[in-house]
């Protein structure tokens, strides 16, 4: 059971992380010293846009996590405190508390996609790209006073300046559009492939592309 909350907790502190780079990406790219900045008017735009579009997909896994964790949070009270429809349970210690969440843990962690199967590898590979993509520009916008890991921590700031260049958002431009166009066939093939899990992948395809629901 721990080993399972561990990897549960895993998931979860990550998202969370990049949640908080996303707010310092916009302190970042909300100063006022634009006139410090090399860039033009239109690249300023450029980035407020590519932002907005990685902020949309944080929203849509946050507002997706929540949503999961509250489903089970509300299935574990109602058997815990033996609410209509639900059997009680009694707990004598702090092990049967965690037996007693087994098969929740195992529903997050089908919810989450930790199970090493293959349509949820697949989905782990999309996030994990996704993640791959805002801490990559994230190493570059913001300095080394943000606390990134030191895995992602790039000099590269010129008197506080942003430097990418349009090269540069290129590049991530062309790697979430890649992103968000393999995503959506991995969970739209994945939500009708007739698993148990195939409700998850329904409900994080409407969510980050509600439009092509069908």
């Amino acid at each position: 059971v721990i080993a399972k909350y561990t990897k549960l907790h895993a998931f979860i502190l990550r998202h969370i992380y990049v949640e908080n780079v996303m707010n310092r990406l916009w302190l970042v790219l909300s100063r006022d010293d634009w006139k410090n900045l090399q860039s033009t008017q239109n690249e300023i735009l450029r980035y407020h846009l590519f932002r907005h579009k990685l902020q949309s997909v944080t929203a849509a896994l946050s507002q997706y996590i929540r949503n999961k964790l509250g489903i089970a949070w509300e299935k574990f009270f109602a058997i815990l405190c033996g609410k209509e429809g639900y059997q009680k349970m009694g707990l004598r210690g702090l092990h049967d508390l965690y037996s007693f969440q087994h098969d929740d843990l195992d529903w997050l962690l089908l919810a989450f996609f930790q199970f090493p199967r293959t349509t949820s590898s697949r989905v782990r590979s999309y996030l994990d790209e996704y993640y791959s993509i805002v801490f990559s520009i994230a190493g570059e916008l913001l300095s080394s006073r943000t606390n990134l890991t030191n895995q992602y921590k790039k000099e590269i700031h010129r008197n506080g300046s942003i430097c990418i260049d349009d090269q540069g958002i290129l590049h991530y431009e062309e790697r979430l559009a890649a992103f968000m166009d393999g995503f959506k066939c991995c969970l739209r093939a994945a939500s009708s492939d007739g698993t148990s899990t195939n409700e998850h992948f329904r409900d994080l395809l409407q969510l980050m592309f509600f439009s092509e629901v069908g």
